[in-house]
């Protein structure tokens, strides 16, 4: 399986989103149903809240996102939509195409992610600093240096 590809662009979790209901049900803990269902949101761009690469590449693209999505969700798993050529096609074919290893990866790192979030309830984020200017300042010379203007 790491050795294979899936279809890419963001289709290959369009359509897993039609096996997580089956995933859910045979679950028997409350809470790894619970967890089943956040993936699911994850995975629906429809509700993504932040610009993900489904999402960007149907805007950028011109479509309707949830026109694409509907009709990505509703194809073989094979189809989906093609940013580049505007139609729903066998994405494998058409050379848009994702490591198998790396959409798996990148889905069990979100959820791990998310799991530590939910546990601890807590979050580290780098805040983000102001460029420092290039130059020096120095007293005097940088403010008048600074309010000429040519």
């Amino acid at each position: 399986m790491d050795k294979e590809t899936v279809p890419g662009g963001g289709a290959t979790y369009i359509h897993l989103l039609e096996q997580i209901p089956i995933i859910k049900n045979s679950m028997e803990e409350f809470d790894e149903q619970i967890g089943a269902e956040i993936v699911a949101n994850g995975c629906s761009p429809c509700t993504c809240k932040s610009n993900c690469n489904y999402k960007s590449n149907c805007i950028s693209a011109g479509g309707d996102v949830a026109v694409v999505v509907e009709k990505t969700r509703t194809s073989n798993w094979r189809t989906g939509h093609n940013a580049m050529t505007g139609r729903y096609e066998g994405l494998i074919n058409a050379g848009v195409i994702d490591p198998c290893r790396v959409s798996r990866c990148a889905l069990q790192n979100s959820v791990s992610i998310a799991g530590i979030i939910l546990t601890t309830q807590a979050m580290l984020a780098d805040k983000t600093r102001t460029p420092e200017s290039l130059h020096p300042h120095v007293p005097g010379i940088t403010d008048v240096a600074s309010s000429i203007t040519l």
